[in-house]
């Protein structure tokens, strides 16, 4: 991983107050794609989780998974994807992520030290990481490299855009537009700018969230039929995935994912919330920290060296610097 700024990125806890100075947050170049990059480094940690989360949700969203994880001597790093309005590609330069940090190991460097490894997403990382698990020799490499796998809310499709009349509008317009960034066609331009300044900001984000929705369609459509068709290489009953779900989620269709999780011979837990759990419940983020404990503790759990491997050619060039905005907005997800 290239930093853009080069300077430390873990954090520490006010002593007085017990609570976060700052939400350690930088620009990184991962995969050639520049991201923003949250690292929390712990003095005595058990474990550490790399975390892909959702789509456009602002990292600052996350500071009490961090505390939590903190509390617990679990290392974090969070890693953002790029909200589509910037200059991306979409899904291509999505998918360069997850391999950077799952199977490239571009952010093994950030912390010192050997600790047990575990693979973590939310909503469209569980996406990315469901699509490189297809592939065996990707699904070995990550079996090699992490003690577990957790997949908070995945998501493979929305049952607003399954299940309603809006249904074969959807496809045809995913089909169209899914490889353009979302905002950036001449009618979704004009239809944001009539509404913004007479709907609520409540309103504006679950339209940002249906979009999302429309965008995805075409490619979750896709890999949940490979997954039917192909299903899972075998090295994934080693790698002993589990998927945490709510039961009131109205962004991921639930009965996807439990569709996907059975192929793909996954734990479910299902807890009474909606799409953002991890980030939002305490009974979300108490899972997911148990998730882990129990993992280390296992008598069969191997502790896994991080691994430090060469850079990988991907034949990018290097992402153009940026300087740390001043505030990072939250988005809909």
């Amino acid at each position: 991983m290239e930093t853009i700024e080069k300077k430390p990125i873990s954090t520490h806890r006010d002593q007085k107050t017990g609570s976060f100075e700052h939400c350690p947050v930088q620009y990184a170049s991962l995969g050639g794609v520049t991201t923003l990059v949250t690292a929390i480094e712990c003095d005595n940690p058990i474990a550490e989780i790399h975390f892909i989360k959702g789509f456009k949700s602002s990292p600052l969203l996350y500071e009490d998974l961090m505390e939590d994880l903190m509390e617990n001597n679990i290392n974090i790093i969070l890693v953002s994807l790029p909200n589509p309005l910037d200059e991306i590609d979409f899904f291509e330069d999505y998918e360069k992520i997850a391999k950077a940090v799952y199977l490239d190991g571009e952010l093994d460097d950030i912390t010192s030290g050997t600790l047990p490894l575990i693979a973590a997403n939310h909503s469209t990382g569980g996406f990315l990481m469901t699509k490189l698990l297809m592939d065996e020799d990707k699904a070995e490499r990550i079996n090699q490299r992490y003690t577990g796998a957790i997949f908070a809310s995945p998501f493979y499709g929305s049952a607003y855009h399954r299940n309603t009349i809006l249904a074969p509008f959807t496809k045809l317009y995913s089909k169209i537009f899914s490889r353009h960034a979302v905002g950036t066609t001449w009618l979704e331009r004009q239809f944001t700018r009539a509404a913004a300044p007479l709907q609520s900001e409540d309103y504006l984000k679950s339209m940002a969230n249906h979009r999302q929705a429309l965008y995805m369609d075409g490619p979750t459509s896709e890999l949940v039929r490979d997954i039917h068709a192909q299903g899972f290489p075998d090295i994934l009953k080693d790698i002993k995935p589990t998927f945490l779900l709510g039961k009131k989620d109205k962004v991921s269709y639930n009965a996807l994912s439990h569709s996907v999780a059975k192929i793909m011979g996954a734990t479910i837990k299902e807890l009474n919330g909606g799409h953002s759990q991890i980030r939002k419940s305490e009974q979300g983020r108490n899972f997911l920290i148990n998730y882990i404990k129990d993992l280390v503790n296992a008598p069969a759990a191997p502790t896994l060296s991080i691994q430090r491997p060469a850079p990988a050619n991907d034949d990018h060039k290097d992402a153009p610097q940026k300087q740390n905005p001043p505030e990072i907005p939250a988005g809909p997800a």
